[in-house]
């Protein structure tokens, strides 16, 4: 589990992903959470309200762009990774 702390309560829209470039690391599929507080967290979920899997990238350069399909109000987000080549490969920008 990967948290960010975006200091003060946003909409977020959408995420990127991308691997590492010169390397076999990348994230495949992750869940994400979010919370106004840190203490009550709530996870994005589909249309039936199961916990949505987001897919992530095939490769370690490419950039993939994701959107939500209802922008949220959150303060803190949790990225879950779910598969991923050679370890949890994260970094925050």
């Amino acid at each position: 589990i990967q948290n960010k702390n975006l200091k003060f309560i946003q909409i977020v829209y959408g995420f990127l992903t991308q691997g590492r470039p010169g390397s076999d690391e990348w994230i495949t599929a992750l869940l994400i959470s979010y919370s106004l507080d840190y203490y009550q967290w709530n996870y994005i979920t589909d249309s039936e309200g199961n916990q949505n899997i987001f897919t992530a990238n095939q490769d370690a350069i490419s950039i993939r762009y994701q959107y939500f399909r209802s922008p949220f109000h959150a303060r803190f987000i949790r990225f879950h990774v779910f598969l991923g080549t050679i370890g949890p490969v994260f970094d925050w920008n």
